[in-house]
This record gives structure tokens, C-alpha cells and sequence, in this order.
């Protein structure tokens, strides 16, 4: 696809409902059915994307070997000492650099899951395996689970029959629908999920970066998600009224169970979305680890200090191969470096520390333009300086007198819980704040404002 064709479609809406389109017309056997939402994300997700998988051979060694792999482990089961009644699953990654006990400290707290309970909980993260009283973590939960069952060898049978039905019934969707290739683990892992049911798993949870790709058997079970981040939903709501969620089509393709997230703004967009049940139970930092930080950063000096929150953008390359939705505009290179550059024209020469909180380490797909940007600008404007992504976002904002972020990212929220000023600032004035649900002190979009809102500090 030419670069002006993906321009135009980024500007429309026309192949949202085309996507809709032709998600309805696929006509599966009856007893196939269940994989029309899914087929239905594939497409979606092919629509917004690069197709990525693997050719049609490397996804069957993949299912052969994953089908030892798990044979291994059931194997191995048998004569693991630890027997769970009740165990859940959490599938989605936590970074190496947090606190095993502050995590399970921060979903029990906040009620996500209930581990003053029965529950046992298997925790996906670049951890190597290390287990604890209430949780196992690993990079594999989903597979590790099963050192954990006892497995008798009538299940282990019943397995091995699931994974060769799965496997010919993968066989005959591929051929029918080649775009299914990238979903073999679905197949793969179907009997498994079978057999955790059996033997007591009560919840599996995802956040809201992998609900994405959410497997046909999700359906079946209690399917949660944590909504870690509020910028979410697109900047720019236009909601026609021909499909459920237009910014982001997949959602008409998800199941949902139970969501937790930050605020009411988010709990709204929700409900908006699919009537389930939503809680908001205040900052979700997923670390749990609001008072520690495992480096050392700058300590608070006699001078008045501001934090400043970006987005960081992809690079114009990946951001034109990726059909993101329409809100996701915002986060270009060029407006994040304009939210950065109009806080520091502001601010260099004022007798104030100005530091930089990145959210995570910048990889490839990241804009090395931006990146260039922001170490020229510290090396350059002597009271501006750019923190480690490890350090912790909410010790930072305690030393803080004032916190800027960019529209919508979380830090916001969690500043105004830490008792610490707090804005958005629109570099590009054009977000309609009030009608997303803000009130006017939470935000500004004029560099005039900006400028007196933050003489008003010192």
C-alpha cells in the first residue's frame, strides 16, 4: 500500500465499517462458530498492521514442539509437591525491574485479585522462575501452570486428544482462512485452558496492551482486564453509529469480563464501549511500587521543581506502517517535540530544575529523531534533565512542585492522588478537554497560560 493511501485511510472512517464489513460475511461450519470473533480480531488487527507470522511450516513445528513442550511439563507435574486448589493466571508482562511483593501487594490491596483468599496466582514477567508464597513467576505462566496441577493420566489422555482435534481443525481453517496462521497457539493452548478449568483456575487477567489478540477460549472463562493506562481511547471521538467502537474496531471482536482502571473518565469510555462491570480503584502502576526505587536520582534541592511526563512517539516509518487509530495522530514525532520545546522555551531561563520521566527504555520502533531531540535539549539547557525510565514515576512526582504531562498519559492521575499540581498541556490546542470530561483547572492548550500557570509556581 502507497504511503498517501494509508494517509487517506488514517483520515477516514470508511474502513472501519468495511472491517466490520467483512468480519460478518465470514461463514464458518456451525460447530466452528466459536472462532468467528476471532477471525473477526485477525482481520482487524491485519487491517491496523504489518502481517508479521510466521509461514504456514514454521507454525506447524511450532505446534509439534509446543505440543512436547507441554507433554514435558504434564510429565513433570505428577511429581511437583505443590497442589492448588484455586489458582489464576496473569498474561501480560511485568518489567524486570519491579518488586515481586509490592506487585501482589498492589493487585490484593486493590482488590484485582483476591490473594488474601484461595488463590494462587501465575505471574507472566522477564523474571527467571521464582516462586513465592502466593504467586509464581515466570515467562511462561499459562505453560507453567501445569508443574502446579496434578495430573492424572486419564487427563493427560484427554489432552493429548484435544491437541489432535485442534490440530486438524487448525489444518482445515487455515486452508480455508490463510490469515489464521498467526493464531496457532490458540489451538495449541485450548486443551490446556480445558484442564486448568478442571483442576481450579478461577480468573485470567490481561491489561489493556494485549487485549488485542484475546483467543477464542477466553469466552469460556472469567476473562479480566487492567486498564494500566487512561490514554486508551482516542484523542478524537467521532462515534458513527453503525459499529460499536470506531477508533478502535478490534473491541467489536472482544470479550469482556471484568475491567479495573484509574479513574471515572476511564470507567465512562468503558461502558461506552460494552456494558461489564468496571471499578476504579485509583493509580494502577502494575510495580505496586509507589515508595521505592531501585536507582539513585537527583534528590529535591532548595529550588522549585517541575516534571514533565511525555508520550514517546514512534518513528515516522513504523508510525505510517501501523494504521493506528485516528486519536494516535497526536503522539507524532512532531507534536511530542513540540510539547517538550514549549515547557523548555519557558523554563530555561528561569530559576527552576526541570526533569523528564520517560515512561520505559526506548527501543527500536521508537523515533530516534525524538530521541536525539530530547539528549541535545539536555546537553544544551543547563536546568533540564531526563531521567532513568526505572526510576519510580511517583517518588519523583513527591519531589516535585508541579507536574506536566501530555494528554491523556496516566501520571496526571497519579500526581492529583499524591496531592501534587497537576496539568495536561495541549501543544497542538486542538483537544476539546471539556467534552472528554475535564474540568477546566485540569488542563491547558495556550502557550500564554502555560507560561503564567508555571511563574505562578516560583
Amino acid at each position: 500500500m502507497k504511503e498517501n493511501e494509508l494517509q487517506d485511510l488514517l483520515a477516514g472512517k470508511k474502513w472501519f465499517e468495511e472491517i466490520v464489513d467483512e468480519s460478518n460475511s465470514i461463514i464458518l461450519p456451525p460447530r466452528f462458530h466459536y472462532l468467528k470473533r476471532r477471525i473477526g480480531q485477525i482481520i482487524c488487527v491485519n487491517h491496523l498492521s504489518i502481517d508479521r507470522s510466521p509461514n504456514f511450516f514454521k507454525v506447524i513445528i511450532r505446534y509439534l514442539l509446543g505440543v512436547a513442550y507441554i507433554t514435558t511439563l504434564v510429565i513433570r507435574s505428577k511429581f511437583h509437591p505443590h497442589k492448588k486448589s484455586s489458582f489464576s493466571i496473569w498474561d501480560s508482562d511485568i518489567d524486570s525491574h519491579v518488586v515481586p511483593e509490592k506487585f501482589l501487594s498492589f493487585v490484593d490491596t486493590r482488590q484485582v485479585v483476591k490473594l488474601n483468599g484461595s488463590e494462587f496466582l501465575f505471574v507472566k514477567s522477564n523474571f527467571k522462575k521464582l516462586s513465592t508464597p502466593k504467586a509464581f513467576f515466570s515467562n511462561f505462566p499459562t505453560y507453567d501452570a501445569l508443574l502446579f496441577c496434578h495430573v492424572s493420566f486419564w487427563d493427560f489422555l484427554i489432552l493429548i486428544k484435544g491437541f489432535a482435534e485442534n490440530f486438524w481443525t487448525f489444518i482445515y481453517i487455515y486452508f480455508k482462512y490463510p490469515v489464521t496462521k498467526s493464531i496457532f497457539k490458540d489451538f495449541l493452548l485450548g486443551p490446556v485452558i480445558f484442564l486448568y478449568k478442571k483442576k481450579g483456575l478461577q480468573n485470567f487477567y490481561r491489561t489493556n496492551s494485549d487485549i488485542n489478540t484475546q483467543e477464542f477460549w477466553c469466552d469460556d472463562i472469567n476473562f479480566h482486564t487492567v486498564w494500566y493506562s487512561i490514554n486508551s481511547r482516542s484523542l478524537q471521538v467521532n462515534t458513527p453509529n453503525k459499529i460499536r467502537n470506531p477508533e478502535y474496531p478490534v473491541f467489536n471482536f472482544v470479550h469482556f469480563g471484568t475491567s479495573w482502571t484509574w479513574n471515572d473518565y476511564s470507567k465512562n469510555w468503558l461502558l461506552e464501549i460494552c456494558q461489564h462491570p468496571v471499578h476504579v480503584v485509583g493509580p494502577i502502576t502494575l510495580s505496586g511500587n509507589l515508595e521505592q526505587s531501585q536507582i539513585t536520582t537527583p534528590g529535591k534541592s532548595s529550588k522549585k521543581r517541575i516534571l514533565i511526563f511525555d508520550v514517546t512517539p514512534f518513528s515516522n516509518f513504523h508510525f505510517r506502517s501501523q494504521l493506528f487509530p485516528k486519536g494516535y495522530k497526536y503522539y507524532s514525532e512532531e507534536n511530542c517535540e513540540k510539547f517538550i520545546s514549549d515547557i523548555l522555551n519557558i523554563t530555561r531561563e528561569l530559576d527552576v530544575e526541570v526533569f523528564l520521566k520517560p515512561k520505559r527504555k526506548y527501543i527500536k520502533i521508537h523515533s530516534e529523531k525524538y530521541i536525539n531531540f530530547l539528549a541535545n535539549c539536555s546537553k544544551e539547557i543547563s536546568n533540564f534533565k531526563i531521567l532513568a525510565p526505572e526510576s519510580s514515576a511517583s517518588l519523583e512526582i513527591k519531589k516535585s512542585d508541579f507536574v506536566i504531562t501530555i494528554p491523556l498519559s496516566s501520571p496526571f492521575d497519579l500526581a492529583k492522588f499524591l496531592e501534587v499540581p497537576s496539568i495536561y498541556y495541549d501543544a497542538s490546542a486542538d483537544l476539546d478537554f471539556k467534552r472528554m470530561g475535564y474540568i477546566e483547572n485540569d488542563f491547558i492548550n495556550d502557550l500564554d497560560l502555560l507560561k503564567k500557570r508555571i511563574l505562578e509556581i516560583l
